[in-house]
């Protein structure tokens, strides 16, 4: 059989993160935690039948006729698979690698994967590295519970190719569809400059390098076990919040105060939104896809402020924004389409990112369903390096009632004690919210 692949332009979304890979590697890295081992054959038989079924699994970007940036059809190429021993100590090096390398003009699948078994336990971790404008991590996370389904269960059986997965702005609502609604367009944005005003210039981050130099990423795993995510998760009901709020609120905290200033300051931070429950048409939860947007806001932080009033601040804008139609703007607002794949183009637009207020990200993925014939499956987590004027990405799932939280920066732009210090100031704030009845 033929493996499906895909040939069209690249939308908004997609060639945005394009764009951003030029500026500063924006692999995207899934990976599970196993209890037991594998056999790389096997590994290596499953990722060529999910490759049979996914069209973006067998084409690169490239930049057609017209000059547009295009998904075009490859020379039929399998997923490389990289196997490394690791121990207890060593197993997040070869996946931060991963973060730091990017795929090149010609590299096709734009997938890579790893087999990272242990020498010191009887166990290992399977891990996906893709392009991230060919996924995003709810995408990407299906796609390793695919595989892992496969080599775990023996369900090999032929499955149907996925349709092409249709591009995130062709699915807008008619009350999004911005060239028929210029005059609602120009009032959202008025409303959005507004809103990064109100509270004044965000607070520089004197502990996060400035300069432009080579990315070095990094995580450090914060996990809250089933009962202290269970307990955390019933608070934030009790305050009239989520997780992700908390997330947000522990992390401005723990970013305010390491500050060392007085009184109020305005923290930015950002999230990466899901689209899918806000698109005409539904997408299939199985299909490769790229399907978000992101979202900022600027808050006032005191070093002792309310962490659940601050916690409902982060989840009333989230909210309010999706409800007023950031999300579906945000690249329009860029002019993504209109930046040539050029030197100076990519020059240009790398300078207005690069001036970007100094923020964090919180990416939270949500709950990951576990496999049930696959009890072996510990854990599934994410990882993606900050952008240079973050000095946090920290990447959230849940998993068997764990919530597990990859707290990324970029040891070229902070320091490892300085991330330690913030990646510790966000574990005792979600735990002391989980502890107060």
């Amino acid at each position: 059989m033929n493996a499906p692949t895909l040939s069209r332009p690249l939308d908004a979304g997609e060639k945005f993160f394009w764009l951003l890979d030029h500026v500063s590697c924006m692999n995207f890295v899934v990976f599970a935690e196993l209890d037991g081992q594998l056999q790389a054959p096997e590994l290596q038989a499953a990722l060529a039948r999910v490759q049979q079924r996914h069209p973006l699994l067998n084409c690169t970007i490239r930049t057609d006729a017209s000059g547009q940036l295009a998904f075009c059809p490859a020379e039929p190429a399998k997923i490389s698979l990289h196997v490394a021993t690791v121990t207890a100590e060593t197993w997040q090096q070869p996946l931060q690698a991963q973060l730091a390398q990017p795929f090149t003009s010609e590299e096709h699948p734009l997938l890579r994967a790893l087999y990272l078994p242990r020498n010191d336990a009887d166990a290992c971790i399977v891990a996906l590295c893709y392009h991230h404008s060919i996924a995003d991590g709810r995408s990407g996370t299906a796609l390793l519970r695919e595989i892992l389904n496969d080599v775990l269960t023996g369900q090999t059986t032929e499955a149907a190719a996925h349709a092409e997965p249709a591009p995130m702005h062709a699915l807008f609502p008619e009350a999004f569809d911005w060239p028929r609604h210029p005059e609602k367009m120009m009032d959202i944005y008025g409303e959005m400059k507004n809103d990064i005003k109100r509270h004044g210039k965000p607070a520089d981050l004197p502990w996060l390098e400035q300069q432009q130099t080579a990315r070095e990423p990094r995580f450090i795993r914060v996990e809250l076990d089933q009962q202290q995510a269970t307990a955390l998760q019933q608070r934030c009901r009790e305050q009239h919040t989520t997780i992700h709020g908390a997330l947000g609120a522990a992390q401005l905290l723990a970013k305010r105060q390491a500050l060392a200033m007085g009184g109020t300051a305005a923290m930015t931070l950002s999230h990466p939104v899901d689209m899918r429950p806000y698109l005409s048409e539904p997408v299939p939860e199985d299909g490769l896809g790229l399907y978000i947007t992101m979202l900022s806001a600027n808050y006032p932080v005191d070093a002792d402020g309310d962490f659940w009033a601050l916690a409902r601040d982060v989840v009333g804008d989230i909210r309010r924004q999706l409800q007023r139609g950031d999300g579906h703007l945000l690249f329009t607002l860029l002019r993504t389409q209109a930046v040539q794949p050029t030197s100076e183009g990519l020059q240009a637009f790398g300078n207005i990112m690069l001036a970007s207020p100094k923020g964090s990200m919180i990416s939270n993925i949500g709950r990951v369903s576990p496999l049930p014939k696959a009890p072996q499956v510990r854990s599934i987590s994410f990882a993606l390096c900050p952008m240079p004027y973050q000095a946090l990405f920290t990447a959230a799932s849940s998993y068997n009632g764990r919530l597990l939280l990859n707290i990324n920066y970029d040891a070229a732009k902070l320091a490892p004690a300085m991330a330690t210090q913030l990646a510790d100031a966000i574990r005792q704030h979600l735990r002391q919210a989980a502890a107060t009845h």
